[in-house]
């Protein structure tokens, strides 16, 4: 008789406006306990982002004031690591596809080396090398002389960029 090891739920602590990770728990419990911690440290960090645009955004850069109200408008909440995965998927793949100039198209291919530089359904495409987390990555396309970008999961073909996916997006 097979025996099956009881999978483990692991809870983290994560930001839903940009779907990061702050930190992993044995138990929702633990996880609850840290948030205010969290919270504090984020608060702290977003006065720091404002003591740091009236020092140095001075000339009209605005990095340290786009950090203040990031950091001001970030919702942070406890949920399951597979929930987490879940909507992180999501948040990356339902970004839409773009069309981009033959420049930019041309100037990734020649950045890093292409994976899975392939034709395919009269679709030129390839996927970047450097991954933006787990399996997303940018792919890249030309079709019918136009070009266009969008973030895939590199191991699920049926994200990467078609004819029917230009077609839906009316581009």
């Amino acid at each position: 008789m097979a025996t099956t090891t009881p999978t483990k739920t692991e809870y983290v602590i994560t930001e839903l406006n940009k779907l990061e990770l702050w930190d992993f728990y044995p138990t929702e419990e633990a996880a609850q306990a840290d948030l205010p911690r969290v919270l504090k440290k984020k608060e702290k960090d977003a006065l720091e982002f404002l003591k740091n645009h009236r020092l140095y955004g001075k000339g009209g850069d605005n990095y340290w004031l786009n950090r203040y109200e990031a950091a001001k408008h970030a919702r942070y909440t406890v949920t399951t690591y597979d929930d987490f995965l879940k909507r992180q998927r999501d948040h990356l793949l339902n970004k839409p596809l773009r069309l981009i100039t033959e420049e930019r198209f041309y100037e990734m291919l020649d950045v890093l080396p292409p994976l899975a530089y392939t034709r395919h359904h009269g679709v030129l495409r390839f996927c970047m090398s450097e991954f933006l987390t787990g399996p997303y990555t940018t792919q890249f396309a030309e079709y019918n002389g136009k070009h266009y970008e969008k973030i895939v999961d590199y191991y699920d073909r049926s994200t990467w960029i078609t004819p029917a996916m230009i077609r839906e997006a009316g581009l």
